[in-house]
């Protein structure tokens, strides 16, 4: 729920969203910028950026020590990319899905063991090993309620340093486990 606020507070922020009401007006794209940087700073892993930008400067000779302007590769990216995807997205439905996510609980269920008394059917859970929004523990402890009212669970994490994205870019991983579970 707070990482989930952290995203829409950017476009809260933003004088442009206007309350929601910026349909056509001037769309509150750097509050939408600045959003979905930090939903891909939040589920991705520390793993994943070291891998992918250690601490390589964005410009050859362009040192961020010597000039505010100056940014790491990460921090570039990053911003680029939020800009990119804010051009095509709405502010409004991206904060109904904030919403959404913040208000799903399981089975709609005052707690986790009321949610997951009403599923009956066979469960396969599959979370990634580094996610830093979907903890793997939370995927343990739905799986050990779910089996104490009879459930019948299994269990494949994908292994990886993503974060939660691994969940998308290397579900194949999870394939073998998938198939033989579809199987039975």
């Amino acid at each position: 729920i707070a990482v989930a606020d952290e995203w829409a507070m950017p476009i809260y922020d933003d004088p442009k969203w206007n309350g929601g009401d910026y349909y056509g007006k001037d769309e509150p794209l750097r509050g939408m910028a600045e959003a979905l940087k930090l939903v891909t700073i939040s589920s991705r892993a520390p793993g994943w950026m070291q891998r992918t930008f250690a601490r390589d400067w964005a410009k050859e000779g362009a040192d961020p020590l010597a000039s505010w302007d100056n940014k790491y590769k990460v921090q570039d990216t990053l911003d680029r990319a939020g800009a990119a995807r804010a051009a095509t997205a709405d502010a409004n439905s991206f904060l109904y899905l904030v919403r959404a996510n913040q208000l799903f609980r399981v089975g709609q269920g005052a707690t986790l063991d009321e949610g997951v008394a009403k599923i009956k059917a066979k469960v396969l859970a599959i979370p990634a090993s580094s996610d830093r929004l979907l903890f793997p523990e939370y995927t343990t402890t739905m799986l050990d309620a779910l089996k104490k009212h009879g459930v019948t669970t299994e269990l494949f994490v994908i292994q990886g340093d993503g974060g939660h994205l691994d969940g998308v870019t290397d579900i194949a991983k999870a394939g073998d486990a998938i198939r033989a579970f579809l199987a039975k």
